[in-house]
């Protein structure tokens, strides 16, 4: 589990995350009760099992991640057009450790993780600095395996949540966080 300290420590400009105790958006509460269908005992679901038809009202938020060399980089093999509009370019086809890429490594720390514990993780992150305006998203890290059954693939969502000032006020998006 990543430490209190790593976790304010992460994002852009070192901005804050937090971890929660379970998704709480519509989209990633749904496709973690997917996932949670989706397991066979301690055996973790194949990425084969998610149909789009299950995901339809959320497919937009939806990512794949793969890693590579034992999870010291990840190439990102599916991302949503809401991710895509968020992030500003489509990462589809990229490593982490590509130049584009290189404003999003600190994510790894949180893919390693859902990896190595076979289990899933979900972050509320504040992007940018905190002492000016910036955004606030949720995602959910999930592990699943591969078409030939090796537990390399992280399968999630991103909902982006509203935009908060210095004072923490939300200036656009959720009442409140």
């Amino acid at each position: 589990m990543i430490s209190r300290y790593e976790l304010h420590s992460v994002g852009l400009d070192g901005a804050k995350v937090s971890e929660l105790l379970s998704p709480d958006t519509p989209e990633t509460s749904s496709l973690f009760d997917l996932w949670i269908d989706k397991c066979d005992g301690d055996k973790l679901p194949a990425r084969a099992d998610f149909k789009p038809r299950e995901m339809r009202k959320y497919l937009d938020h939806i990512f794949v991640a793969e890693a590579l060399d034992g999870g010291d980089d990840f190439i990102v093999r599916l991302c949503g057009t809401a991710l895509v509009g968020l992030i500003g370019l489509d990462p589809t086809g990229l490593t982490f450790s590509h130049n584009k890429m290189k404003k999003a490594q600190w994510r790894l720390k949180f893919m390693r993780q859902a990896l190595k514990e076979r289990s899933p993780a979900s972050f509320r992150f504040h992007l940018g600095s905190n002492h000016c305006d910036h955004e606030v998203t949720e995602t959910i890290y999930m592990p699943v395996c591969d078409k030939s059954g090796r537990e390399n693939l992280i399968f999630g969502a991103t909902v982006f949540l509203g935009r908060m000032n210095s004072e923490g006020a939300m200036l656009e998006g959720l009442a409140a966080l």
